[in-house]
């Protein structure tokens, strides 16, 4: 079986972290983390008026905790701890549950993954990847149902059934843990960022078809980036729901100073910079709805 690991780079009750599970080799100090950056994110009070764009982009008729809880948790499901899910481990533990699986559009798939632009990477500047994405494109490639078995904190067993792209399975990445490890972990700016990349790389667990996990296309020339496959070609993909959800936090977070709100400004050029799709902007939107289904 060819084995793809997607690179795809970089919350009140309803925003309780029980709706995440972790695995047993995530370090205390980054799941605490992610617990203060959720406690964090769900003291905001979206009361500012969204931009037209991010509604757009999120689908969504209005932002609140409420939304913005359901939408993530519908996406990531599970994190691992930056050494789990290598390509050496998931060839040992994969289990093939289904040799002829029927998966929807099952002869339609993203021209991204033709190539060798999604071999897995250990690139320390990775923050998180969503590695569910990658199972599910490996499995419907070959037509057989993969599942990955998963001992959380408690040591209890999931056996994961990569049965959707929803299953949202995220490595945390080294950046993540040099950010998380240091005095970075409480500031403002950088609790913004993460959470902005958590919801970027929830956007790759969207798509069906030729929009299967929203790949992101090689930049143009003259792009700072050029030749590599890190912009969008979709103006509702991973770079533009981090960009616009940058933008709403900048605005509607009230530890964010002048100077915060400037950084986090250069977040969402940066993040627009990348997003290439040329003409109107909903004419380049990809369909999000998801391919299959939790079991």
């Amino acid at each position: 079986m060819k084995l793809i690991i997607v690179f795809l780079i970089i919350i009140q009750s309803a925003f309780a972290t029980e709706k995440i599970i972790f695995s047993n080799k995530v370090k205390r100090s980054q799941k605490v983390a992610i617990q203060e950056d959720l406690k964090w994110f769900r003291e905001i009070q979206f009361k500012r008026k969204p931009d037209p764009r991010t509604l757009a982009i999120l689908d969504a008729k209005m932002i609140n905790q409420q939304f913005l809880a359901d939408w993530l948790f519908a996406r990531v499901q599970y994190i691992f701890d930056k050494n789990e899910l290598s390509e050496y481990e998931l060839n040992r533990k994969l289990e093939v549950i289904n040799l002829n699986y029927k998966y929807p559009f099952p002869d339609i798939f993203p021209s991204a993954i033709y190539g060798n632009n999604y071999v897995e990477s250990r690139d320390n500047g990775t923050v998180m990847t969503n590695v569910g994405t990658g199972l599910y494109l490996s499995g419907k490639l070959d037509k057989t149902l993969l599942s990955y078995t998963m001992k959380d904190e408690e040591k209890k067993l999931h056996k994961i059934e990569i049965s959707t792209p929803r299953q949202g399975l995220i490595r945390l990445g080294k950046a993540f843990w040099l950010e998380a490890s240091h005095r970075e972990r409480n500031n403002v700016e950088y609790r913004a960022l993460r959470m902005a990349t958590l919801f970027h790389e929830a956007r790759h667990s969207d798509g069906h078809g030729e929009s299967l996990g929203f790949l992101h296309s090689i930049c143009p020339e003259g792009h700072d980036f050029e030749g590599e496959r890190a912009c969008d070609s979709s103006t509702n993909g991973p770079y533009s729901v981090d960009a616009y959800l940058t933008y709403e936090m900048a605005f509607n977070c009230k530890e964010c100073d002048l100077e915060t709100r400037e950084i986090l400004k250069l977040r969402v050029l940066d993040s627009l910079s990348r997003v290439t799709a040329d003409g109107d902007f909903e004419e380049n939107f990809w369909p999000s709805h998801p391919e299959g289904k939790r079991p």
